[in-house]
């Protein structure tokens, strides 16, 4: 398994901070929070060799857990669907890893690609415009971010990512949008290495979060270097 960055893994750790373990067998930890955010009342992380479950008192008590049986990850999700809970559907979570960080760092962005500031404002407003408004919303990339990097041919900007904190931690979430004419030339490769460089040297950790189904997506992540770190879902709103 990949060695990660401190700050990643400190960041799921601190997730059962004050948490009241409920199982801790079978592969799989379940743990109750009372501060749960009303989206976030149940999660699950599922890595290599294990899983996390995090969830209220309240779910937990409905659920009826603990169970009078240890649960693995494929029993707990028959005991939701009994109770007509369903997730919202996981992403798989990737960053980078340890041993490669450094030619991360000493990488030179190619000639084309850099940071985008407020000077870029009408470039980024073509290159939204001439996205699909599925594409858009999908990505999440916006020039108002607390990061944002962009490919640009000549004049264009053809490609962007942006990133922002994850809640008050120092894991930042990244998002990236190419568009469709210009896919498969490398481009959000290089971007979100761009991108992910300007995060490391805030002192923070780049995040990249994709849908399982997401094909396109995860061979970014690939192609730039990310590892997968483990799938992470949660409630679905209404559930």
């Amino acid at each position: 398994m990949a060695a990660f960055s401190p700050i990643a893994e400190e960041f799921w750790r601190a997730q059962l901070e004050g948490a009241g373990v409920l199982q801790n067998s079978s592969g799989l930890l379940i743990a109750v929070r009372a501060d749960l955010a009303e989206n976030r009342r149940l999660t699950v992380l599922e890595r290599t060799d294990s899983a996390t479950v995090l969830l209220t008192p309240e779910l937990a008590e409905r659920l009826a857990l603990p169970s009078a049986v240890d649960l693995s990850l494929t029993g707990f999700r028959a005991v939701l669907a009994d109770a007509a809970i369903t997730l919202h559907g996981a992403d798989a979570v990737h960053y980078f890893a340890e041993d490669a960080r450094p030619s991360l760092l000493a990488e030179t962005a190619p000639p084309g690609i850099r940071l985008l500031t407020a000077d870029d404002l009408e470039a980024f407003a073509i290159f939204q415009a001439t996205a699909s408004e599925q594409d858009v919303a999908d990505a999440d990339v916006e020039l108002d971010h607390w990061a944002v990097a962009g490919a640009f041919a000549g004049d264009r900007l053809v490609c962007a990512a942006s990133a922002y904190p994850w809640g008050d931690s120092l894991v930042a979430d990244i998002g990236v949008l190419t568009l469709a004419d210009q896919r498969g030339r490398g481009l959000a490769r290089a971007v979100v290495r761009e991108l992910a460089r300007c995060v490391l040297d805030r002192g923070f950790e780049p995040q990249y979060r994709t849908q399982l189904d997401h094909t396109g997506s995860r061979a970014v992540a690939a192609g730039a270097g990310l590892r997968w770190f483990g799938n992470w879902d949660a409630i679905a709103s209404g559930a």
